[in-house]
């Protein structure tokens, strides 16, 4: 195998490994992310998944930064990675 091929290869199995859910659980890799408030100086009031509860805990999100872990509603980051939003994660704002 040529070295383009193998590191084509090398990149398809990390990309693989970074969308597969962590211990067989049916989570998408960003729902392991903590509450992450960002760098600005907002209050905005968010929620994020914790697989640990299974449930989704408010936090404030400073308005800019932070990462996918962060949604809207409540109802949008417990369910957030049911068909048909798997492939997507959610909008950031």
């Amino acid at each position: 195998m040529s070295s383009g091929g193998f590191l084509l290869l090398l990149g398809l199995l990390t990309l693989w490994a970074e969308l597969t859910p962590i211990s067989g659980q049916d989570h998408p890799v960003f729902c392991y992310l903590p509450a992450d408030p960002g760098i600005c100086k907002a209050h905005k009031p968010r929620f994020y998944y914790n697989p640990a509860s299974n449930k989704c805990k408010e936090f404030f999100y400073g308005g800019c930064g932070g990462n996918a872990n962060n949604f809207k509603t409540r109802e949008e980051g417990h369910h957030p990675l049911y068909p048909p939003q798997w492939g997507e994660p959610p909008e950031r704002v």
